[in-house]
């Protein structure tokens, strides 16, 4: 008897540990896709997003594959909410602080951020409006708004590739 309830505490204790681990979760999710994105990981993204949006993802990861990486920002994902709204939609919003390295500047952005279950798996799946995130929806910039013209070109680049995917064209070549 003694070896029993020995064995069960243990069962029960690496069941809550395998469960407290999942990966799986909505708040999981949308901390790994904010961090790469603010980090310009868009290979890395293609795992925390749906079918719909990885070609977009896939084609920014192209267009950054031979330039040259600038200092990549730690990006701290804060105060995950979400609400689960079906067994396969949920809407999670959240606070994402971006601090440059080299000059400690920060920025805090909130994003509401909409996820789909996709074969048991939680991935964000943004619509066309949202692909990029757009600067009116964030909120508490502290940092300075200007934009490097790469940062521009980059941004018309995606523009070009988003057009293209729901339009079903090829992009505009620069």
């Amino acid at each position: 008897m003694k070896n029993f309830l020995y064995v069960s505490v243990l069962a029960a204790t690496i069941s809550l540990i395998l469960v407290s681990c999942n990966k799986n979760t909505p708040e999981a999710v949308v901390e790994k896709y904010c961090t790469y994105y603010y980090q310009n990981n868009f290979t890395d993204i293609q795992n925390y997003v749906t079918e719909s949006n990885k070609d977009f993802y896939r084609k920014m990861a192209q267009a950054l594959e031979n330039s040259q990486q600038e200092v990549v920002p730690n990006v701290a994902v804060k105060n995950i909410e979400c609400e689960v709204e079906s067994d396969t939609n949920a809407t999670c919003s959240c606070l994402i602080q971006i601090t440059d390295p080299e000059t400690s500047e920060q920025e805090e952005i909130k994003k509401v951020i909409p996820l789909k279950m996709e074969n048991k798996t939680w991935l964000v799946d943004l619509g066309k409006e949202d692909m990029l995130m757009p600067e009116d929806k964030d909120a508490n910039t502290s940092s300075k708004a200007s934009k490097s013209d790469a940062g521009e070109t980059v941004k018309e680049f995606a523009d070009d590739i988003i057009d293209g995917i729901f339009s079903d064209e090829e992009p505009a070549e620069n």
